[in-house]
Formats: C-alpha cells, structure tokens, sequence
C-alpha cells in the first residue's frame, strides 16, 4: 500500500513534475530559461507547490552566487500572482541571517552570510525587501568592524550599493553610511586584500565620474564630422562643396591638422581625402603646400624612429602620400 509506505511515497513526489521541474532550477543561467521556468511553474501551481519553490529558493548553492539574480528576477515575476512567495523567502533570508550574525566567530558560517545577504540585496533591486533591512545590516556592520563584516558590507555595496544610491530615497542615507565606511577603512583597515575590496565596494556605489569631453566651436565640430565621419567614397563631391564655402581665415590651420591625422580615417578613406585635397588646390595652394611639407616631415622621422606603435599611422601616411602622386599634386622628384 503506498499511503502506508513512507519510501514509497517519498519516491513518488521525487519523480513529481514540481520535483522535475525545481530540478531544473540551478540550470537557469540566463534570463529567458528563467523566465520560461517562471511560466512553466504557472502551470503548476497550487500553495504545497509555492513552499516547495521558495525552500529550492532559499537553498541556493552558496558557490554559485550568479544564480542570485536570477533568483530574485523569478521571484520579482511571480510576486505581482504569489505575493506569499517573496514574503516567505524574506521572512527565511532575514531568520537565518540573524541567526548567523549571532555567531560572530564562527569563521564556516561566512559563505553561508554572504549568500543571504547578497540574496536580499538582489531582492531591494527588484523592490521586494525594504531598503531599511540592507541599511540596518550595514549599520550593525559599521558598529562592529571585524573582518567578516568589513565582508559583508562590501558585499553589499557591490550588488545594490549603485541602487540605492541612485534611488532619491535612500541616496542621502547611503551617501552617510559610505562616508563612514571610508573612515573606518582609512583607520582600521590593515590587510591589503580587505582594503581592495572596500575600494572596489565604493567604486560600485559610486563610480568617478569620466572626463568631460572638450567642448569644442560648432564649425570646429562640423568640420571634424565632416572629414573624420562623413567623407568616404560617395560623398566626395558634397565635402568638397562644404570645403570651399568654410571661412578659411578662422579655420585653415584646422584644416590642415585634420588632414594630417591620418589615424582617424579608415583605409578606404584615404583616396577620398586625396581627391578633396586636390579639388581646393587650386584655391588653397599654400595650405596644399603646408599639408604636403607635413607628410613629407613625418613619413621621414617615422622611418628614422622606426617605432611600431606607428606602424600602421606609418602605412597611412604613405598610402596618402602615392594618392597625393596619383591627383598631381606631388612629382616623381
């Protein structure tokens, strides 16, 4: 009788379609199985099924911390239909994360932190654990700045650290407590390998801004965009007409170094730039010259340097060189 046999029974809900199924559940890598995983379980609903699901949830490999967000990417999908799912698993997380922060010294049991609190940062991204349970850990954290918390804590930076730091409603509160941490990092932080993760964890939340690019006159711009982006075979003629009706006297010494910097055009590029050259020559004469001079000089001292991070600006040159030849503008001399 298999109501009467335990083994049995248990052999029965193993080969189950929710056991099939949960079984599959470390094999979602990427976004679209765990989203078909998502509407598979749909089909298999009912509450037994939903604890099963948050317990293979919260049982997630401690080694395999890049299943996290995907993780919280099913339950943030099931959440708006099964809202006892991410209430279950916050409840689960934060239970046995207090459980474990009571047991400071126990050095086994830090992997087993830094999957719960990595798991419950990935859920205040996705809105389903409330910011002030992530702000409580990392002030417990500050307060007691051994070398396991000084771990979580960059942890927790590093995953939703750029979140809440981008949120209007937390960034003043984060802003404070990253304030501190650099402090503290600064005072009682000896061990190099802590002291790059603390930088990298600030580096998260707020990474340094990048240079600003050079602001530069409009005509400046467009004769860049002109020469460096728009030239190539079939818009020679159009360049040309662009070329000619610039007001050379603010803009000619531009002209020329654009010309110049040859490893700003693409290979087939170069003929075109040969052809434009040669149709304003006769207009331009001294700045043909210049360019013409220019090229010489730096083909000669890119053959008496020989260096070969200029190899390739070196072919340039000389492939502009033989275009020159080829429109008459230079000699066989």
């Amino acid at each position: 009788d298999v109501k009467n046999d335990p083994d049995k029974e248990e052999e029965i809900k193993t080969d189950s379609p929710i056991a099939t199924l949960l079984n599959r559940l470390r094999d979602c890598v990427n976004r679209d199985l765990i989203d078909s995983f998502a509407v598979e379980f749909c089909y298999q609903n009912n509450k037994g099924n939903r604890k099963r699901l948050v317990k293979a949830l919260f049982n997630a490999p401690r080694t395999q911390l890049d299943l996290l967000p995907y993780y919280a990417r099913l339950t943030a999908t099931l959440a708006p239909y099964f809202k006892d799912i991410p209430e279950q698993l916050n409840f689960m997380l934060e239970e046995e994360l207090n459980f474990l922060q009571q047991r400071k010294k126990d050095v086994v049991q830090l992997d087993a932190k830094i999957k719960n609190i990595r798991f419950l940062a990935e859920l205040v991204k996705f809105k389903l654990c409330h910011p002030n349970t992530i702000f409580g850990l990392i002030r417990a954290c500050l307060d007691d700045f051994t070398p396991h918390n000084i771990e979580i804590v960059c942890n927790l930076f590093e995953v939703c650290g750029r979140f809440l730091y981008r949120s209007p409603g937390t960034s003043t509160r984060l802003v404070n407590m990253l304030e501190i941490f650099a402090k503290l990092k600064q005072v009682k932080i000896n061990d190099p390998r802590l002291e790059t993760m603390a930088e990298s964890a600030i580096f998260a939340c707020n990474p340094s801004k990048r240079a600003a690019k050079k602001a530069r006159p409009p005509l400046h711009s467009y004769i860049r965009y002109l020469l460096f982006e728009h030239l190539n075979t079939q818009t020679v003629e159009y360049v040309t007409r662009q070329l000619r009706k610039l007001p050379w006297d603010e803009c000619e010494s531009l002209v020329r170094k654009c010309y110049l910097r040859l490893h700003r055009y693409r290979f087939n590029a170069v003929a075109p730039l040969a052809q434009t050259l040669a149709a304003i020559a006769r207009e331009r004469k001294q700045l043909t010259v210049c360019i013409i001079d220019s090229l010489l000089e730096m083909i000669r001292v890119d053959l008496e340097v020989n260096d070969y991070r200029r190899h390739q600006t070196r072919l340039m040159a000389v492939a502009f060189l033989g275009e020159l030849y080829n429109r008459h503008l230079i000699g066989t001399h």
